[in-house]
């Protein structure tokens, strides 16, 4: 991979190198490994080992029993985000629709002033993006 801008970079390039090479690279997480790992598999391209050039088992296998653990954590975090965000939104209505201050509505919540100032602040701007980069329809859903 070394020499190959990561603008151009193609599987083709990343089937040259070995499954470990990829965790050494910055900011490159388990999440992004998995990304990386499902589109090679989708695919057919596998890494090679350094030493024999032989290709190795499909990306995803090499994670074995990691792989559902980890899908878990993913999917328990983005519940608790969902949580956050619902009660964000429940502060914004209190503030913007009922008038309540952010002291009024900390002691609902039992937070502070700042925490509920700083939670309305982050749930406007989310849903300021959310109203300018839409997400397209979820297919499962349809």
């Amino acid at each position: 991979m070394a020499g190959v801008p990561i603008e151009t970079m193609q599987l083709s390039d990343l089937s040259r190198c070995e499954q470990r090479a990829l965790f050494r690279l910055p900011n490159l997480g388990f999440a992004c490994y998995c990304e990386v790992a499902a589109v090679m598999d989708r695919y057919g391209w596998r890494f090679h080992d350094r030493w024999t050039g032989k290709p190795e088992p499909p990306a995803l296998d090499l994670l074995g029993s990691l792989l559902p653990r980890y899908l878990e954590k993913i999917n328990q975090a983005a519940a608790k985000r969902s949580e956050r965000f619902a009660i964000g939104e429940t502060m914004l209505r209190l503030n913007d629709e009922e008038g309540l201050s952010g002291a009024e509505i900390g002691k609902r919540f039992g937070v502070t002033g700042a925490a509920v100032h700083a939670t309305i602040q982050k749930t406007r701007r989310i849903l300021d993006l959310r109203a300018r980069l839409p997400l397209p329809p979820n297919p499962v859903a349809s």
